[in-house]
Formats: C-alpha cells, sequence, structure tokens
C-alpha cells in the first residue's frame, strides 16, 4: 500500500511546486526579482543546511509544525485503513506535513518562477525520498513485529533507531 501513499504525496508536492512558482512569477515582473529570486535560494541552502548540521527547525518553526501535524493527524486517522484511496489521500494529506527540506525545495520552485519547472522539481524530490522513507518503513514494521513483547520498550527503541538512520543518511548524503 505504499504505492498509493507515495502517489498522493507526489500529488501534493507537484502541486505546491506549481503554486511556489507561479507566486515567483507573478513577482518576477518586478524590476528586483532577481534579489528576491536570489533570497529564496540562500534560503532554501539554509534551511537544507540547518537540516544537515542541527536537525531541527527554529522554534517558531517547530511550534506552528507541531499545531499543524496535529491537525493533519486528525484527519489521518481516518484514511489510515487499507485500500487505494485511502493510501492516496493520506498521501495527499501528509505531503502538507511541515518539513524543513520541502520548505526548501518550495523555494527553489519559487525562484524558477515557472510553474512546469516548479512541480517538476517537487516531483524530482518527492521521488529522492521514496527510498529512504520506505527503508525506514521496512526497518521500522521489522523491529515492531520483533519487539512487541517489550511493548512498553518498542516506541523509544524505535525512535532512537529511526534517528540512528536519519543521522547515518546524512553521513551517507554528505
Amino acid at each position: 500500500m505504499l504505492l498509493p501513499y507515495h502517489l498522493g504525496r507526489l500529488t501534493t508536492y507537484g502541486a505546491l511546486g506549481a503554486v511556489a512558482a507561479l507566486s515567483g512569477q507573478t513577482l518576477s515582473g518586478l524590476s528586483w526579482f532577481h534579489f528576491i529570486s536570489a533570497a529564496l535560494l540562500a534560503f532554501a541552502a539554509g534551511l537544507f543546511f540547518w537540516q544537515a548540521f542541527f536537525l531541527s527547525a527554529s522554534s517558531a518553526i517547530s511550534g506552528s509544525a507541531s499545531l499543524w501535524s496535529h491537525v493533519v493527524a486528525r484527519f489521518a486517522a481516518d484514511m489510515s485503513g487499507p485500500g487505494f484511496l485511502n493510501g492516496y489521500g493520506l498521501g495527499l494529506l501528509l505531503g502538507f506535513i511541515p518539513c524543513g527540506l520541502v520548505y526548501a525545495a518550495l523555494a527553489v520552485s519559487a525562484a524558477s518562477a515557472d510553474p512546469l519547472a516548479g512541480a517538476t522539481g517537487m516531483l524530482a524530490f518527492g521521488l529522492g525520498t521514496i527510498p529512504m522513507l520506505i527503508g525506514i518503513g521496512i526497518i521500522g514494521q521489522m523491529a515492531m513485529t520483533r519487539m512487541k513483547r517489550f511493548s512498553g520498550l518498542a516506541r523509544p527503541v524505535i525512535m532512537a533507531l529511526n534517528g540512528g538512520m536519519l543521522l547515518l543518511s546524512l553521513r551517507i548524503g554528505a
């Protein structure tokens, strides 16, 4: 059921990329747009570096992210059942979960000022996240199956394993 979920997430990312680029296109008529474009690219680079070196967003971002995540989680619970439409809907919805890397990719899309390029760039970004998300999902599922007998301990251990994999992915990607 991962395919419908990822298709939904890619749909959201592509639409967000097109909207971000359309916003950039709207501003591109301004004589000082090249400064805006450069600022967006610098902002994107800064967010990528922030994620790479500090592994957390600023308190302002994380506060709003936490609230938004709770709102999305309420809707996501209704779509957690089996079936293509539930998986696709869940992917559509979870594509809106706040993430510094997504913000950075959207800033690059906005700087392009081309809706097709923005959508394509966000689709490429989303495709690039699929292998790691699948790997984390498989390992998490295997760990949960093996650790059911340690139910009180399972959640912290799984979270620590996920954190370790993310750190490892940063090392491998660097």
